[in-house]
């Protein structure tokens, strides 16, 4: 149903208020314009029932402990820090939620509060977990004259259901790494432990990208539209780290240049080079692999070309080297040499 028309039309006719619509005959009605119009009548008037669906916004979970005597030592800090997870696991159990981001807050007698954050790589509700966590960052805590009040706000939860046992009990427990990955974490910081993901690119410095240790589909089909040529492409799309296509195993952030290249143009690999003051005299080569530039990033990567090459030199160090440009129009980049990785 969609009403602009609808309304044009009624517009035409010369239908002005809900109550001239209700006064025409609902056959001709139901002709004319189906039965989506007699239908939002009947709701409007209460006749068709019309179900809703609210939106319910997501409760806070929080626990909370005052004390009437305020705590001064890490002994008791702990202890009700304990408390105080086993009722937040109960609460997180009747939502059906796990953590990912907890707060406590440690509310002085001067009113001050400090707020101690852990982070967990997967919804847990594991109390011991979760208190290892906690407790590993008390002495965070500096309780000056006492602490009055202690809170445990869930800052980020996610869905989480019963969880079933492994379909073969013989094998035992499987390895679970979320623990050891939120010690590490909490202790080094989020952006510090990370790892790599594969990034739908031509260019290597792009197709490489950071994310969480234990995040799930790092390398996902791009929804595409429905009018997208891509879709008429059947057959299975390929990882962006084909082994068909080696990449080193060193990526440089940024390809650094060199110097003192002597290499035949067109396509030959470089024979000599020198990079970070060292000479490399190159016994074996291959390639080359081009690369063009994503044209619809920038318009400067419309013409751009680099040549890669993967060389090797007498002591069997191995590099990934490329040429801007194809040796035959200008137009696609200066011809200077860049060293864009290291093979193992």
């Amino acid at each position: 149903f969609h009403p602009q028309p609808a309304l044009e039309l009624l517009r035409r006719l010369g239908v002005e208020t809900i109550g001239q619509l209700a006064a025409l005959p609902r056959a001709p009605l139901a002709r004319r314009f189906g039965r989506s119009v007699p239908l939002r009548l009947d709701q409007a008037s209460g006749r068709s029932a019309e179900p809703l669906d609210p939106v319910t916004p997501p409760v806070a979970i929080i626990v909370e402990q005052r004390f009437a005597e305020p705590l001064l030592t890490a002994e008791p800090i702990a202890y009700w820090i304990a408390h105080l997870v086993t009722r937040l696991v109960d609460e997180l159990a009747r939502a059906g939620r796990g953590v990912r981001a907890l707060l406590l807050a440690a509310t002085r007698v001067d009113a001050a509060v400090q707020v101690v954050r852990v982070g967990c790589a997967r919804a847990t509700r594991d109390p011991a977990h979760l208190l290892r966590l906690l407790l590993r960052r008390i002495e965070k805590l500096d309780p000056g004259f006492g602490i009055e009040a202690l809170a445990l706000h869930v800052h980020r939860a996610d869905p989480l259901d019963a969880e079933a046992f492994d379909s073969d009990l013989a094998d035992g427990e499987r390895a679970d790494l979320a623990p050891l990955v939120d010690a590490i974490v909490n202790r080094i910081g989020e952006r510090r432990l990370w790892r790599a993901r594969a990034v739908e690119s031509d260019v290597p410095e792009r197709s490489v990208g950071g994310t969480a240790p234990l995040e799930a589909g790092a390398c996902e089909a791009p929804l595409l539209p429905a009018d997208d040529v891509r879709r008429l492409d059947a057959r299975g799309r390929d990882h962006p780290w084909h082994p068909r296509w080696p990449r080193p195993a060193r990526l440089l952030r940024r390809p650094e240049p060199v110097d003192h290249v002597i290499a035949e143009l067109p396509d030959a690999p470089p024979r000599r080079f020198t990079w970070r003051g060292i000479t490399h005299r190159i016994v074996r080569g291959d390639g080359p692999e081009r690369i063009t530039g994503e044209w619809w990033r920038r318009s400067a990567e419309r013409e751009s070309v680099r040549d890669y090459y993967q060389v090797e030199d007498e002591e069997g160090r191995r590099f990934w080297l490329f040429r801007r440009g194809d040796a035959q129009r200008t137009v696609t980049g200066d011809l200077s040499w860049y060293v864009h990785g290291t093979f193992g």
